[in-house]
């Protein structure tokens, strides 16, 4: 922080004060280790980077909160680079077999020196299996695990030094977020959970021609170690960074654009399983204009419910009925505060007709979402994570299809996949499947109907039957009473002692110094210092508020 001029957060959080040997750390006032033309937020994102793998995921999964954080700075977070130095040879040789817990060569006919990738987690070998299969080797950084562990602890702390001194950091929640980046960073370090997630993928992808998920190797993977089968293609970064279309290298940029976004469209509002990563490094094109994605540890996840009102949120935007739109988004979100329905239904309304209206070029699916998220948000409703990372998944997919094919857009393909929500949910198996459920569920309410009654009936012939009620929205009505009730006593209690030390001066009551009682005189001193604070807490929160 200090190196990278962000110095008045490490006063903020009192490091500084609680830390021995940082105030040294600090530059003086002016100085600056970065470049200056360089922005804050791109201060923020370097930072991170220096920082290694912990910090930089921290960024990565931040990035999805469009709904609390800067514009400037998600658009940084999205920018966090993860490549670093490959592992030695000897050490990716040692780490392997212990892994494997035999010799390499009883598994390998061939082991590539150098990595295809190599990332601040994990590193990709290309090898050969003795059986003669093509493979990728992904092997987890020895001792990553441990310093991910202390990294967590480090940003823990952070986060309560900064609900401690920052209140306006509270209504984030920095604990609870450093809690779910906790466990999302833990199920990414578990190659087994990504080896089942890719096995799951491939389940449901197994009939389309458009999409190829690696095969994985159960009998040689591990929880540090995945052996996957080997594709030959080339990642779409490599294409954007090389600044050379993708039809130089043999494919459609018209056709793969259109098929990663059905594809993740599909894996979102159909499967409800998705992944929830697809930048330009995730996804490899083979031969055929086939999509690959690669990278399986963050997925995300829709419940049935959450996809059916995600998907009614979609058609409702397609047929411009902002009420439908609204009423999908409330069943999504969680309500904090009153909410004017009425003035929610107007201003969604204006929002999917003002992007509707525009040109197809001009349309901006994904933005739409994002302006969605960020009026609900201004109406005091709470976004689940899920709904922020499909947010985040639509954004990125449509930047990409927009930088292989510049008249790109979702509008087409959401609403062909829109028709095909309407038929899925006609479809006679689902509609038995959910009348099972239903029937299911009033059946067991009728068999325990009876009980339940009895219980009723026995509580009220006893007296003992009580009826409780939790009124919502009062809590800051009765902070603010609080406050009101603590500052009047403080108020009587600094008049009291005015008025008896006035008392006590009049009197003359000894001890006297210079003819002046001390107790008198001392209680002044008191009531002068709590007068002044009580003055000075006031005056410093008017300047907060403004």
């Amino acid at each position: 922080m200090a190196k990278y001029g962000l110095s008045e957060w490490v006063r903020m959080l009192r490091l500084d004060r609680s830390v021995p040997g940082v105030k040294s750390l600090l530059p003086r006032r002016g100085a600056r280790r970065v470049p200056r033309d360089a922005t804050r937020w791109e201060i923020v994102r370097m930072a991170l980077e220096e920082l290694g793998p912990t910090f930089i995921k921290l960024g990565q999964l931040l990035s999805n909160r469009t709904d609390i954080l800067p514009t400037e700075l998600v658009q940084e977070l999205t920018r966090l680079q993860d490549e670093v130095q490959p592992i030695p040879r000897r050490l990716v040789l040692r780490a392997i077999e212990e892994e494997l817990g035999r010799p390499i060569e009883d598994v390998f006919e061939e082991l590539d020196r150098e990595p295809v990738a190599s990332a601040s987690i994990a590193q990709v070998h290309r090898a050969v299996l003795r059986t003669g299969e093509l493979v990728g080797v992904k092997l987890q950084r020895p001792g990553i695990e441990s310093k991910i562990e202390t990294d967590l602890d480090i940003v823990a702390y952070f986060a309560k030094l900064a609900e401690r001194y920052i209140p306006s950091s509270r209504y984030l929640g920095p604990s609870s977020m450093v809690k779910e980046f906790r466990k999302h960073i833990r199920r990414e370090l578990d190659f087994g959970r990504e080896r089942q997630n890719m096995e799951r993928f491939a389940s449901l992808f197994a009939n389309r021609s458009q999409i190829k998920v690696l095969a994985t190797y159960p009998r040689f993977s591990t929880k540090r170690l995945l052996i996957m089968e080997y594709a030959e293609g080339i990642k779409i970064r490599k294409a954007l960074d090389g600044g050379k279309p993708l039809g130089s290298f043999g494919f459609d940029a018209k056709t793969v654009a259109e098929n990663g976004a059905e594809l993740m469209l599909e894996q979102i509002l159909i499967h409800g399983f998705f992944h929830a990563d697809p930048h330009p490094g995730n996804i490899m094109v083979l031969p055929g204009n086939v999509l690959c994605f690669l990278d399986f540890g963050l997925m995300g996840r829709l419940h049935e419910d959450e996809r059916d009102h995600l998907a009614s949120a979609i058609t409702g935007m397609v047929r411009r009925d902002g009420a439908k739109v609204t009423d999908s988004i409330l069943r999504l979100t969680r309500c904090s505060r009153a909410l004017d329905y009425e003035e929610l239904v107007d201003e969604v309304q204006e929002l999917v007709d003002d992007y509707l209206d525009r040109s197809l070029k001009d349309m901006d699916i994904a933005v739409l979402f994002s302006d969605l998220i960020g009026l609900v948000v201004s109406h005091g409703l709470t976004v689940p994570t899920s709904l922020m990372m499909v947010a985040k998944a639509l954004l990125t997919i449509e930047g990409l299809g927009r930088n292989l094919y510049p008249d790109f857009t979702l509008q087409p393909v959401l609403e062909g996949l829109a028709r095909r929500l309407v038929v899925e949910k006609l479809r006679p198996a689902r509609l038995a499947h959910q009348a099972s459920t239903v029937g299911l569920d009033y059946l067991e309410l009728l068999r325990d109907l009876p009980s339940n009654l009895s219980g009723v009936s026995r509580q009220l012939r006893t007296g003992q039957l009580t009826i409780g009620f939790r009124l919502r929205g009062l809590e800051p009505l009765r902070n603010t009473l609080d406050n009101i009730g603590y500052r009047l006593i403080f108020g009587i209690v600094l008049a009291a002692l005015m008025i008896s030390s006035a008392l006590i001066i009049h009197a003359r009551l000894p001890p006297l110094w210079n003819d002046i009682p001390l107790i008198g005189l001392a209680g002044f001193g008191v009531a002068g210092i709590l007068g002044l604070g009580f003055l000075f807490s006031i005056i410093s929160r008017v300047f907060r508020r403004r």
